[in-house]
């Protein structure tokens, strides 16, 4: 998963070659790394199934107001990630009560999801954890 954007990269490059003139190795490749990509967008839709996280989207639309979450907005934000002149990503970041959720979303990748282990308390500003 580490390397999910510049596999995301590769099998972009590869897929700008016209279809006719792609070596045997370079199709191959092609069906490798969309194989790649559907698992890790089967785990990322696992995670964002998961219990904790919905109950954390139900939380925010609650509270946000007209401001939620959409996370199956991905695929759209994904296109205008990669509309963008320079090269950007998003980061969300979903605090739950015993870890902190990120999620990176690039134009060239699935989302790519960590999880890190922590204490809520540990993560609001006036915690000496927190380090702001």
């Amino acid at each position: 998963m580490d390397n999910a954007v510049v596999l995301g990269k590769e099998l972009t490059t590869l897929r700008k070659i016209s279809p006719q003139r792609r070596s045997r190795e370079q199709k191959q490749r092609i069906e490798q790394l969309i194989l790649n990509q559907q698992q890790l967008l089967d785990g990322f839709n696992e995670f964002i199934n998961s219990p904790s996280v919905k109950a954390q989207v139900e939380q925010i639309n609650r509270t946000a107001r007209r401001q939620n979450l959409d996370l199956e907005s991905l695929n759209e934000l994904r296109d205008n990630l990669a509309r963008l002149p320079q090269k950007s990503a998003l980061l969300y970041p979903l605090i739950l009560k015993d870890s902190l959720e990120l999620i990176l979303v690039t134009p060239e990748s699935p989302p790519i999801h960590r999880t890190v282990r922590c204490n809520k308390l540990a993560l609001e500003p006036r915690s000496p954890l927190c380090g702001l």
